[in-house]
C-alpha cells in the first residue's frame, strides 16, 4: 500500500547513512522523492509535518520477534506486538517460528502464520522458518514460499515442539544453506556444556543457579562449533541475541577470514547487568541471561568499532503466570523490549556514549535491510519507502503500565527514565503511530530472497 498524497517533513534532524543534515524530506507515492536542507516553503507541498527539530532516522527492522501467533496469542499476538513496535518506532518485523502452535517448520504451518500476519500485523513483516530436525525437503519448500531464512537452536529451545538440532541436522541444514543461499539464524548455547552444570543442581533453581547452567563456556562453546562447521561447509550463518563480547569479536575475526556470518546484539545485553537479574527478578531472565557489567561495556567497545552487525529486539514475552514461582528453571526465560529498543540504544548509545547516529541507525535498520537484499528500506535515501522513526531526544519520559503495549508489559526497563522517545512511526509515507494514537494502515508481507511467485 502507498499514499498518492505529496508529503514533506521538514524542520529535521535527519540521519543518513554516512551523516546527518537539518533539513527536509518530500515524500510521493510513499517513497522518498527528495532530501534537501532549509525548509521547503509549507505551500509548496499538499501536506507538511514539523518534526520540531526531533531526529528523524529510517524505522527500525526488528529482525528477532516472538509474536506466537497462532496457537499461543495470549502470550503475545501480531496485533498487540506490532501496536507495540510502532509505538517503538519499529517498521518492519520478522517473525521467528516459535513460539507458535503449530511451529513455523512446514509450508503449512507457514501459510497459517502468513494469514494471522495478514489479518492483525500492523507493521510490515516477514516470517522465518524453522529447523527442528524436520529435513531437507520441508526446507526448500520453506525457503521457495518465502521464509527470511531459518532458526535453529543448539539448545533446549523451552518449547517441546521446537526441539535443538541434533548434530547432523546442524550440518545438514548448513549444507542446504550453502547449497540455497538460505540464512541460518543460530541460538548459539551448548546444550552438553549446560548439562554438565545441571547434574550438580538440585531441583527448585534459584537465580544464581540457572546463571551457573547458562554460563559463558555454553555460549563460547556452541559459537566456536558453529563457526567451525560454516566455515568449512561454506554456509550462511546468523548468530542471534550474542550476550558476550567474545562472541562478537570471534564473528568479527571470522567475517575477516571469509565465513559469510552475522551477529546481533539485543539492547537488554548492552544496558542490563547479571546484578539487575539477581535482585530484580524474572522481568529479567532470558537465555543467554544477562552477562557483568564490564561486560556491558565491552559489548558497547564492539558497537562503537563496528563488530556488530544489528541491534534486535528478541522480543519473546509470556504470560504471567510463567514469569513467576520459586523454581526458575521453570520461569519463562524471555524479555519483552520490543516498544523500548530504539529509545533505550539511543538514549545509551548516542546521548550516553556519543556513539553516532548513522552508525546506530545502521545497526536497527540498514545492516539488516542489505544482510536479507532488501534493496528499498532501510534507509533515508532517494527512492526507498518512507518507514521513518521520529525521536525526541529531549523528553526525559518514564516508561509506565500505560503507556506500555504489548499484551502482558512485562518491559525491563519499566519505569527507568529515558532521553529519547519515539513521537511518530511513519510507513510508506503514511503516520501509522502518533503520540499514543494508531492510524489505518494495510501493510506488506516481504518475502524471502528465496521465493517463488
Amino acid at each position: 500500500m502507498t499514499c498518492t498524497k505529496m508529503r514533506t517533513i521538514y524542520n529535521a534532524h535527519i540521519v543518513l547513512e554516512d551523516n546527518e543534515m537539518w533539513g527536509h524530506l518530500t515524500i510521493d507515492q510513499g517513497r522518498i522523492q527528495r532530501i534537501g536542507p532549509g525548509n521547503l516553503a509549507k505551500g509548496l507541498v499538499s501536506a507538511s509535518y514539523d518534526a520540531r527539530g526531533a531526529v528523524v532516522m529510517p524505522a527500525m527492522i526488528d529482525a528477532h520477534v516472538h509474536f506466537n501467533e497462532p496457537g499461543r496469542t495470549h502470550w503475545e499476538g501480531f496485533h498487540q506486538g506490532s501496536r507495540a513496535a510502532l509505538a517503538g518506532g519499529v517498521g518492519v518485523i520478522f517473525d521467528m517460528p516459535l513460539n507458535s502452535l503449530p511451529p513455523t517448520t512446514t509450508r503449512e504451518a507457514l501459510q497459517q502464520k502468513l494469514a494471522a500476519a495478514q489479518a492483525h500485523c500492523r507493521t510490515h513483516f516477514g516470517l522465518w522458518g524453522g529447523v527442528a530436525n524436520n529435513g531437507i525437503e520441508q526446507w526448500r519448500a520453506l525457503w521457495n514460499a518465502g521464509v527470511m531464512g531459518f532458526k535453529l537452536f543448539m539448545a533446549d529451545s523451552g518449547v517441546p515442539e521446537f526441539p535443538a538440532a541434533d548434530e547432523e541436522t546442524l550440518i545438514a541444514a548448513l549444507r542446504f544453506s550453502a547449497e540455497s543461499g538460505a540464512l541460518i539464524a543460530v541460538h548459539a548455547e551448548d546444550q552438553s556444556v549446560m548439562d554438565g552444570q545441571r547434574r550438580f543442581l538440585e531441583n527448585g533453581w534459584r537465580r544464581e543457579d540457572y546463571l551457573q547452567v547458562h554460563n559463558p563456556d555454553s555460549e563460547i562453546a556452541a559459537v566456536d562449533r558453529l563457526l567451525y562447521w560454516a566455515e568449512r561447509l561454506r554456509a550462511k550463518i546468523h548468530i542471534v541475541h550474542a550476550s558476550l563480547a567474545d562472541t562478537v569479536v570471534k564473528t568479527f575475526k571470522a567475517k575477516q577470514r571469509g565465513v559469510d556470518v552475522s551477529v546481533e546484539t539485543c539492547p537488554h545485553y548492552l544496558t542490563l547487568t547479571d546484578r539487575d537479574y539477581l535482585t530484580r527478578g524474572a522481568r529479567y531472565q532470558c537465555a543467554p541471561p544477562l552477562r557483568s557489567a564490564q561486560n556491558v561495556e565491552d559489548l558497547w567497545d564492539c558497537v562503537a568499532k563496528g563488530y556488530v552487525d544489528w541491534i534486535a529486539s528478541d522480543h519473546s514475552p509470556s504470560p504471567p503466570g510463567l514469569k513467576t514461582g520459586s523454581d526458575v528453571s521453570k520461569i519463562w526465560g524471555g524479555i519483552s523490549g520490543i516498544q523500548s529498543s530504539v529509545e533505550v540504544l539511543l538514549s545509551e548509545g548516542w546521548l550516553k556514549r556519543q556513539i553516532p547516529l548513522p552508525r546506530l541507525s545502521a545497526l536497527l535498520s540498514t545492516n539488516v535491510a542489505k544482510r536479507f537484499g532488501l534493496q528499498d528500506r532501510g534507509a533515508i535515501q532517494r527512492g526507498y519507502w518512507a518507514d521513518l522513526a521520529i525521536v525526541d531526544s529531549h523528553s526525559d519520559h518514564s516508561l509506565e503500565s500505560s503507556t506500555i503495549y504489548d499484551a502482558h508489559r512485562h518491559n525491563p526497563y519499566y519505569g527507568k527514565v529515558l532521553p529519547a522517545q519515539i513521537q511518530a512511526t511513519w510507513l510508506n509515507g503514511q503516520i501509522a503511530y502518533a503520540q499514543g494514537e494508531w492510524y489505518d494502515f494495510t501493510p506488506q508481507w516481504i518475502p524471502g530472497p528465496g521465493v517463488l511467485l
